[in-house]
């Protein structure tokens, strides 16, 4: 029985290990469809509880257009999105959170300085 056992558990890992190797690239169809996923679960995540408490639509459009807004020029950086919350209250923008360069932290004060102005951004981005 226990030689069963080890003979199926095998038989999965290789399998498993088999559509790993042997899966293919993703095609530009796919790549669109996650770069869209990503979009949205930014959106999501970026909304904090404060956020949803305080703002208006028009700061929740204001923060869903600077996540689109990276999303469009930096994939790394809509990869880390997680990592960083966008907060609009009566159109001023607080960036909080971590990023891996100053390079990136500058690059998404300025993403959305784009949107609100220079003034309206607080850039509380940490570098870890």
């Amino acid at each position: 029985m226990k030689t069963i056992v080890h003979i199926v558990v095998l038989a999965s890992m290789v399998a498993a290990v088999n559509s790993v190797c042997f899966a293919s690239p993703p095609d530009q169809q796919e790549t669109s469809k996650s770069q869209a996923q990503i979009a949205r679960n930014t959106t999501s995540n970026s909304s904090s509880s404060e956020e949803k408490k305080f703002a208006t639509s028009n700061d929740r459009a204001t923060s869903k257009e600077i996540i689109t807004q990276i999303v469009r020029e930096d994939t790394e950086l809509a990869v880390q999105a997680r990592r960083f919350k966008i907060l609009t209250v009566n159109g001023h923008v607080t960036i909080s959170g971590k990023v891996k360069s100053e390079k990136q932290r500058e690059k998404i004060g300025s993403i959305a300085s784009n949107v609100v102005g220079q003034t309206n951004v607080d850039n509380l981005l940490v570098v870890k």
